[in-house]
Formats: structure tokens, C-alpha cells, sequence
């Protein structure tokens, strides 16, 4: 509560927006209700009662401010979230057996910006999406979504894009007696990159980058009674670098769109590592690692029944460890992706080990109205590595001799979407 009332405060001690003309006052409200009920998309066996099977809301609530001095171009913007999990029998700490949990009143943004015809600089704790958020987005599918304590250099005129940026991503805090602790980033985990991009011809622009991540130590976190996550990943110091290409309009191509992406890591981490006849995730020691993920689509639009049908093709391949008992690590890492509008709905596996073909088919009835249908085949690249989970962390099942000597097939989902958007202020999915 001591966020709100030092919100409040802000508020009523700025003066109205007409007694000061150089300033403009822009307030933003979100509140999204989300509603699900699931079962065995944990266990996959419904022999097992597990708290992650039932019903449950969850409810998230953005109040923000953006203050703009107009003459300076500067600005400075404060967003508040509360994020609560209703009527659920997981543990109400984030990430703990899958569970959205509770992350009352906090700053989810708070960032001053300083605009220019060659510039704009971001200070502050901010939001990060890089590219379509395959490897750098805001999650926002979860309750809670992600920010980042960062400094952003954006240069509109190199090329058609290039931003600069330092960051460290901003860790939920769970507490014990005491209750929740303020959210804050770490000195101990250090993002940072570069992200360009170049318009080669009028119907494909191509994005280059360079990613670095220093992660000193684990941060996984113990609940007594409860349980324990580690949300952020493993121990790691590696290095990528990767392109994006996309491909149109349709209306350019003959109806036909394309995009992909390929990603290499080189560095050290604290892999999977064999401990006393025993796997240890994450290992020791440091391992040796390297890593690629790539992904392939075309799309085809066509009107022949009398609204817009995109299909779309896609493959999508991470490298896993094939040996877990050498020094060598391959298990590609996923870094802070938006994961959900990739791999379906069910949030199974991540862009690590996983090999997937995707098909997709989108009708937009009018503009407000839009049914989606998406089959995922999902396979393993290896199952010497483990079945990760969408956060890439969580496993699906222990790394065991059995798991070892099973088929790479790992299923296929099947999902149905139906969006609506009532008025520019309400949407529906169903």
C-alpha cells in the first residue's frame, strides 16, 4: 500500500493540466479477467490429484500516469499492477507448480525518456520487446508479465532502427512472515545488446542482433510449507547472436508472407550435470556451452470466401544436451521470451530441445472479429536432455532411464481461439 498512497501523492501534487500548458497529463486503466480451468496439463495422468487441476480467476489491474513536457520532448511515465490468483489451490507464490499467485501493489514501470529527431533515451524500469518477443518480450499472456530495470539508446536513423540497451530483469520477491517485499532487479544479473534493423527492399527487413547475459548466481527461492522456483534461469555467461527476417505484406508478394529467425550462443553455464549417479540441474561446475535455435514460416492470405484466411507454416527447432555426462553444454537458452503465442495455448514446452511443426489458420470475419485454429506436432531433439516447460526452467518429467529410452514424441496440441473486440476499450477471447 505504500506504493499507492506514493502514487497518490504524485498525483494530487501535480498541478491540472490546463494551469500548466508545457505539461500534458495522459492517465491510462487496464483491468483484464481471465478465467480457466485445467486438467492433467501438469501431470498429463489423471490418476494423480495435483492442486495444479481446477478452476480459478485471475485478475490484473494497471493504474498509469505519463507526465510530457511538450517544449523538451522529455517525459516521465509510473505504472502500478496488483495481480491476484482467485479460488486456486496452487500456492499463491509466482511460478511455484505453474501458479500466476499474487504480486499485490507494485511498480511494474517507472522511466524517464528524453526525445530527440536522432535519438530517444530510456532510463528507468521499463518494458523490453525485441523483434516478434521470440527470445526478448514482456509475457504479458501471464498474470504478472515482465519488466526491466534498464537504459535504452534508440537510433531511429541507423538503418531502419538500432537500439542499444543495458538491462536486468525484475524479480518478483516472495516473502515469509513479513509478506511481500518490492519487486527490484538484481546487480547480479546483467542483460544487455544490441538490436538493429535494415529494410533491404520495400518487402523484407532483416534484424541483426548481439545479446550478452551475465548471471552470477541462482535464484531459486524456498517457500517453508509451500515449495520452490526458480524463474529466472540458470547460472550463466554466454554470448548471441542471431538475425530476423521477415517477408511483406501479402499484398506485395502475390499473397504469400515469410519470416524466420536463427540464433547461436557460445559462453558458459551452469548446464545439467551427472552428480553421484545423479543429474543436478543446475549443475556445480561450469560447462562449456554451445547452442543454436532457428525458425522457419510462410504464410498465404486468400478472400475467396468472402473475408481474409491467413494459413501459416512454421518449423521451429532448439538445440538440446545429447550428452548430459560430458563438460559440454547444448541446451539452447530461451532467455526472457513470450512463449505462449508460439508454442500453444498449453504452455508445454519451450524453444529448448524442441523441435515443432505448426500450422495455423486465421479468418477476421470484420475488424473486431477474429477465430483462430492452430495444430502444434511437438517432438524432442533429444531425450538425453529434458522436456522443458514454456518457462524453460520447469521440467515435464525427471531426466530418468526411462525418460532417456522413451520416443522423442512428445504429443500434439490442438487450439481454438475466438477474439472479439466490443469497443476500443473491452475484447473478449474465448
Amino acid at each position: 500500500m505504500r506504493s499507492l498512497s506514493l502514487f497518490a501523492a504524485l498525483l494530487l501534487a501535480l498541478p491540472p493540466a490546463q494551469a500548466t500548458p508545457s505539461v500534458k497529463l495522459q492517465p491510462d486503466f487496464a483491468l483484464r479477467l481471465r478465467g480457466e480451468s485445467r486438467e492433467q496439463n501438469v501431470t498429463f495422468n489423471d490418476a494423480l490429484a495435483s492442486p495444479t487441476d481446477g478452476s480459478w480467476l485471475l485478475l490484473r489491474i494497471r493504474v498509469g500516469l505519463k507526465a510530457e513536457w511538450e517544449a523538451p520532448g522529455a517525459s516521465f511515465y509510473a505504472q502500478l499492477q496488483d495481480a491476484r490468483e482467485l479460488g486456486s489451490d496452487r500456492p499463491s507464490i509466482p511460478f511455484v507448480l505453474g501458479s500466476e499467485g499474487d504480486d499485490p501493489l507494485d511498480f511494474r514501470q517507472a522511466y524517464f525518456e528524453q526525445r530527440a529527431s536522432d535519438y530517444t533515451l530510456r532510463l528507468g524500469r521499463q518494458l523490453l520487446a525485441l523483434g516478434d518477443e521470440r527470445l526478448v518480450g514482456t509475457s504479458d499472456w501471464s498474470n504478472v508479465g515482465r519488466s526491466f530495470d534498464a537504459a535504452r539508446l534508440t537510433l531511429p536513423r541507423v538503418g531502419a532502427g538500432l537500439d542499444l540497451f543495458a538491462a536486468s530483469v525484475v524479480q518478483v520477491q516472495p516473502g515469509a512472515a513479513q509478506g511481500w517485499q518490492t519487486n527490484h532487479s538484481s546487480s547480479s544479473d546483467v542483460f544487455a545488446g544490441g538490436y538493429s534493423r535494415f529494410a533491404l527492399r520495400p518487402t523484407l527487413q532483416v534484424e541483426p542482433y548481439v545479446l550478452w547475459r551475465h548471471k552470477k548466481a541462482d535464484t531459486l527461492y524456498t517457500v517453508p510449507g509451500v515449495g520452490s522456483a526458480r524463474p529466472y534461469d540458470i547460472p550463466q555467461r554466454i554470448a548471441m547472436l542471431g538475425v530476423r527476417w521477415s517477408g511483406g505484406p501479402p499484398a506485395k508478394l502475390g499473397g504469400f508472407d515469410y519470416d524466420g529467425e536463427f540464433a547461436w550462443q557460445t559462453g558458459q553455464v551452469r548446464g545439467r550435470q551427472r552428480v553421484d549417479a545423479m543429474f543436478a540441474f543446475p549443475g556445480p561446475g561450469w560447462l562449456v556451452h554451445h547452442a543454436w535455435a532457428a525458425h522457419f514460416g510462410v504464410g498465404f492470405t486468400t478472400a475467396t470466401m468472402g473475408f481474409p484466411v491467413r494459413f501459416y507454416v512454421e518449423h521451429n527447432r532448439a538445440t538440446g544436451d545429447r550428452n548430459p555426462a560430458d563438460q559440454r553444454d547444448e541446451s539452447f537458452l530461451n532467455l526472457f521470451p513470450t512463449n505462449h503465442k508460439f508454442y500453444g495455448a498449453l504452455d508445454a514446452l519451450a524453444w529448448k530441445n524442441m523441435s515443432e511443426m505448426a500450422f495455423t489458420a486465421l479468418a477476421t470475419f470484420n475488424p473486431g472479429a477474429k477465430l483462430r485454429l492452430e495444430f502444434h506436432d511437438f517432438n524432442l531433439v533429444t531425450t538425453e536432455d529434458a522436456w522443458f516447460r514454456s518457462n524453460g526452467v520447469s521440467t515435464v518429467r525427471a531426466l530418468t532411464p526411462a525418460a532417456r529410452a522413451a520416443s522423442r514424441a512428445a504429443g500434439q496440441e490442438l487450439d481454438l481461439v475466438f477474439s472479439r473486440t466490443v469497443n476500443p476499450h473491452v475484447s473478449v477471447d474465448a
